[in-house]
C-alpha cells in the first residue's frame, strides 16, 4: 500500500454497497470496531479478521489515519479531488453487494421496501439484509447520483464524465453451481435469449445429494427471483442516469453494461456456448478462458476457469482486465481517453498467478468430503459477515 499521499484515487472498498459510498467513513468504521467486545475483536474462523469490512474501509478512506479525514466518505474524496486537481473521468460500479450475500449465505433476506434510505446510525442494522427491494435500491441509488453531482460541483474539469457499471447477476458467480433438473428460461431481461437454470443452486463442489442433506442450497425460484431483482436494479440505474443527463443538459453519465457482458460470458448459463466477444488477444489463447470455477490437474494443466479468482466471486487479474476493457471501450466511444489507449494483455496474463502458477492441489477439493465440508463452512461463515 502506497502511503505517500493522504488518499487513493481508487476509494472502492470490498463489500461496499450503494449507500456505503457516502455513509461509511473512517470515523464510522472505527466506531464499529471499537464497539466490539474483547471476544468479538479476536480473529475469526481461519484467522479472518474481525469486522474486515470496517477495517478495510478505515484504511482505504484514510490511509495515514489523519484526524482531518475521519469524516471523509468515498463521495467526499471524489469532491476533494475534483476541487483540488480536477477529475476528468470517474468510475462508479456499485450495487453487486446489494445482492451478493444471497449466494454466499444461500438465503434471501429482503429489505422492507419502504424506499427510505437508512441513516448512518443504522450501519450495523443494515447487515440483516442481503437483497435490496427495488424501491429501496432506487432511493439509495438516486441519492448516490445526487451526491456525485454535488461532489463534481466545483470540479476543475467542467466537462467531466462519469462511467456507471451495471450490476452483474450474482447467480453466475462460480461460488455456486446448479444441480438437479436443468431448465431453459427466457432471459428475464427481455433479450429474447434462452438461458439455462437449475433445480437447485449450492456451493461448489457439492452434489445435489450433499446440498439437500446439509440444507445449503437455493431453489430455482430463489435464483430466478434474485436475477429478476438485479435486472430491475439495472433498469432503475439506466432510468436514473437518463434523468440526470437531462437535468444536467449534457450526457455526463455513461452506462457500461458489465451485467450484460458477464451474462454473455457465463459458461453454464449459456449452455457451454458463451456469446461474449473476447478481445482478439484471447482468440488463440490456450487453454481458453471461461467463467467456470478454476481447476487444474495434478500435472499443472489448467482445466477450466480464468475469469474468476479462487473465492469464486471476485474477478481474477484476467477478469479485472476484461472489466477494464469494457470501461475503456465506452471511454473511447465518448472520446474521454485517447483512441490509442489499449489494455496490455500480455502484462495482465503474466501477472495472473493462477494462470502462471497453476495450483495442482485443486483436485483435492473434489476428492475429499471433509475438505468440501470445510469449504462450505467457510463460505457460510463469510456469508454471515
Amino acid at each position: 500500500m502506497d502511503l505517500s499521499h493522504d488518499s487513493f484515487h481508487n476509494v472502492a472498498v470490498e463489500g461496499m454497497d450503494v449507500a456505503d459510498a457516502w455513509m461509511v467513513t473512517p470515523e464510522s468504521s472505527r466506531k464499529i470496531v471499537d464497539s466490539l467486545d474483547e471476544k468479538e475483536k479476536k480473529d475469526g474462523f481461519l484467522n479472518i479478521a474481525s469486522e474486515p469490512f470496517s477495517r478495510n474501509a478505515y484504511r482505504v478512506l484514510n490511509p495515514n489515519a489523519k484526524p482531518d479525514y475521519y469524516g471523509f466518505s468515498s463521495v467526499d474524496w471524489l469532491g476533494y479531488h475534483a476541487k483540488e486537481s480536477g477529475v476528468e473521468n470517474a468510475i462508479i460500479w456499485l450495487g453487486a453487494n446489494n445482492a451478493l450475500s444471497t449466494v454466499l449465505s444461500l438465503k434471501i433476506k429482503l429489505t422492507p421496501g419502504g424506499g427510505v434510505t437508512v441513516n448512518e446510525a443504522d450501519l450495523k442494522k443494515r447487515r440483516q439484509w442481503n437483497l435490496w427491494h427495488p424501491t429501496d435500491f432506487k432511493a439509495e441509488y438516486a441519492t448516490l447520483l445526487d451526491k456525485t453531482i454535488d461532489a463534481m460541483e466545483g470540479n476543475k474539469c467542467s466537462d467531466w464524465n462519469c462511467f456507471i457499471g451495471t450490476v452483474p447477476l450474482v447467480t453466475i458467480a462460480p461460488i455456486i453451481k446448479g444441480v438437479g433438473e436443468k431448465r431453459m428460461v427466457e432471459d428475464p431481461a427481455g433479450s429474447g435469449r434462452q438461458y439455462r437454470y437449475y433445480q437447485y443452486y449450492t456451493h461448489f463442489p457439492f452434489s445435489k445429494k450433499t446440498a439437500l442433506k446439509t440444507g445449503r442450497y437455493l431453489k430455482f425460484r430463489d435464483a430466478l427471483f434474485i436475477d429478476k431483482t438485479i435486472i430491475k436494479f439495472n433498469e432503475i440505474i439506466k432510468q436514473l442516469i437518463s434523468k440526470k443527463n437531462t437535468e444536467l443538459g449534457r450526457k455526463a453519465f455513461h452506462i457500461v453494461d458489465i451485467s450484460d457482458s458477464l451474462t454473455q460470458m457465463a459458461w453454464k448459463r449459456n449452455s457451454g456456448n458463451p456469446t461474449y466477444s473476447f478481445p482478439k488477444y484471447f482468440e488463440y489463447k490456450y487453454p481458453p478462458v471461461d467463467t467456470k470455477y478454476y481447476h487444474c490437474d495434478k500435472y499443472g494443466n489448467i482445466e477450466k476457469g480464468g475469469v474468476f479468482s479462487l473465492d469464486g466471486v471476485h474477478p481474477s487479474a484476467i477478469g479485472q482486465g476484461l472489466i477494464a476493457w469494457e470501461f475503456l471501450k465506452k471511454m473511447k466511444e465518448v472520446s474521454s481517453v485517447p483512441k490509442e489507449a489499449e489494455i496490455n494483455w500480455e502484462t495482465i496474463f503474466a501477472n495472473d498467478t493462477l494462470w502462471q502458477n497453476p495450483i495442482t492441489l485443486m483436485q483435492e477439493i473434489y476428492q475429499h468430503d471433509k475438505l468440501i465440508q470445510l469449504i462450505a463452512d467457510t463460505c457460510s461463515f463469510i456469508g454471515r459477515k
